[in-house]
């Protein structure tokens, strides 16, 4: 991974500071150098640093001199080491002791089953990176906003794809507190900026027309985007380059497209140059050079140098040869003999003025409708669904639906939830008339 540092000019500008690439390498240099006197190679390193920069100091230290570092919370990720900064300290803990060839690790959201601990190569992450340079266009003119965590590839990619074209970091103070990050971007100029749906929203009511006028690549990072949140986001400044990234945490990134008004709700492209997809009878099996090294779970590993991996999302392929997300499998339902994305449902009810999220799920064989509904703009209003798409129960929240702290939405945990805490009608709500289609 030091190539990614091996450029001139500034890689990382803070609030307060710029930090050149020389200055960087050297900072990674010296902290190296210390750790590899404390630490054998193949251990692992738990980075408590707060400050941005200084992970990314420890990530790059760590992968220098052969040390596996995780930036998770997770009570799951055992660690030989916790580092602050300079000062790498013992926990008294036994990590995973991986394969030879992992360089980082990373964890999934849970979204799908329980949290796993994913290995990767130092060669995949760099591989990953360069496709998104490819499909991107990136250059050492690219000035990056850092408004996603470290701990989850969507936002180390921002990172490493920047740096490989020597491109500068934009890291604000804290990239949780959304409310500094206008004057952030006011000042420091940002051309490109990815985050997740969830926090695209917020973006969009706190931006101004002058901030959006600046940014010339935005990215979605994947899964369902609708089609509602792009229009929105196009609408800001019609010369912004929307695209869209679809992967996970086992294979990082797997297809990417290049926005435009009318695409259809779910479309994600083309593969990336260094995946392959094919259809089978089972699923969707990616192959190529970003796939995970190893997989532990519960502590033990689970899988070692796969050459393939059996995506958990169902995906569509067209005529005219896109890749479209239909659902997570976990998610689909099975009406009448026939399997069916949540996702059609929850269209057809968000035709509805008044409905601001639904979610749409199956318990014991009962398709549930989970609504949040605008209580200050209830309007009666008809809306035509299927007969046998038409859920058996309603909830309805007042409140916006659970995302999980990595800004996704868990249908699983969402239902669960609201069966168990809230009564449910066999009835929609009053200002939502069905006819029957």
């Amino acid at each position: 991974m030091w190539i990614l540092l091996n450029h001139e000019g500034t890689a990382i500008e803070t609030v307060s500071k710029e930090w050149s690439y020389d200055e960087l390498r050297d900072r990674v240099l010296e902290r190296s150098s210390k750790w590899q006197e404390q630490a054998q190679v193949g251990q692992t390193v738990r980075i408590l640093d707060q400050a941005v920069v200084q992970q990314i100091i420890s990530i790059f230290a760590c992968v220098q001199v052969g040390l596996i570092p995780t930036l998770s919370g997770s009570e799951d990720v055992l660690a030989d080491f916790e580092s602050i900064q300079d000062a790498l300290s013992n926990t008294g803990e036994i990590g995973h002791r991986f394969d030879p060839n992992v360089a980082m690790i990373f964890t999934t959201s849970g979204t799908m089953s329980k949290r796993r601990i994913v290995g990767h190569r130092s060669s995949s992450i760099v591989r990953c990176a360069e496709d998104m340079n490819q499909v991107l266009s990136m250059d050492a003119s690219t000035r990056t906003a850092l408004i996603l965590p470290l701990s989850f590839h969507y936002g180390f990619s921002m990172v490493t794809s920047t740096f490989r074209v020597g491109g500068t970091i934009l890291i604000p103070n804290q990239y949780d507190k959304f409310f500094e990050l206008p004057h952030f971007f006011e000042r420091t100029h940002p051309t490109m900026i990815g985050t997740v749906p969830h926090c695209w929203k917020i973006l969009l009511r706190m931006l101004s027309p002058s901030i959006w006028n600046r940014f010339q690549t935005c990215i979605l990072a994947g899964d369902e985007c609708s089609v509602e949140l792009l229009d929105q986001l196009s609408q800001q400044n019609s010369a912004m380059s929307l695209h869209i990234f679809y992967g996970s945490t086992e294979v990082l990134r797997t297809c990417h497209r290049h926005w435009h008004p009318g695409d259809p709700q779910g479309c994600i492209g083309t593969t990336l140059p260094s995946v392959q997809l094919h259809q089978t009878s089972s699923g969707t099996i990616q192959r190529g050079a970003t796939i995970c090294q190893e997989i532990v779970e519960d502590g033990r590993s689970i899988l070692s140098s796969p050459s393939q991996w059996m995506l958990s999302d169902e995906l569509r392929f067209d005529a005219s040869e896109y890749w479209h997300f239909v659902a997570r499998s976990s998610d689909i339902l099975k009406v009448a003999g026939t399997r069916i994305s949540p996702a059609e449902i929850e269209a057809l009810i968000q035709q509805h003025t008044s409905v601001l999220d639904v979610v749409v799920g199956q318990v014991n064989n009962e398709i549930i409708a989970v609504l949040h509904l605008n209580q200050e703009c209830l309007q009666k209003e008809e809306i035509e669904i299927p007969r046998h798409l038409i859920p058996r129960y309603w909830i309805v929240l007042n409140q916006p639906l659970n995302q999980t702290e990595r800004f996704k939405r868990s249908r699983k945990r969402i239902l669960n939830n609201a069966t168990h805490h809230h009564p449910r009608s066999p009835n929609p709500p009053k200002s939502l008339v069905i006819r029957h289609g």
